[in-house]
């Protein structure tokens, strides 16, 4: 907000950054095309889930 309307096309590449596959999902041979929810796959690790419950790759990791 503070950098006005020039900051808008950065905005694409901030979000995809926040998106990024970290913690458990961080070495999946498969990160490259994941399209999990990263927040919700996020819950899903800090509750303990068994990665099947939102791991649409059959590896489900390395």
């Amino acid at each position: 907000m503070t950098e006005g309307l020039t900051a808008l096309p950065r905005l694409g590449g901030i979000a995809e950054s926040l998106q990024l596959r970290t913690g458990g999902c961080s070495g999946c041979s498969t990160v490259g095309t994941c399209r999990t929810c990263r927040p919700l796959a996020k819950l899903h690790q800090e509750a303990g889930d068994n990665r099947s419950l939102y791991c649409q790759h059959g590896g489900y990791g390395a």
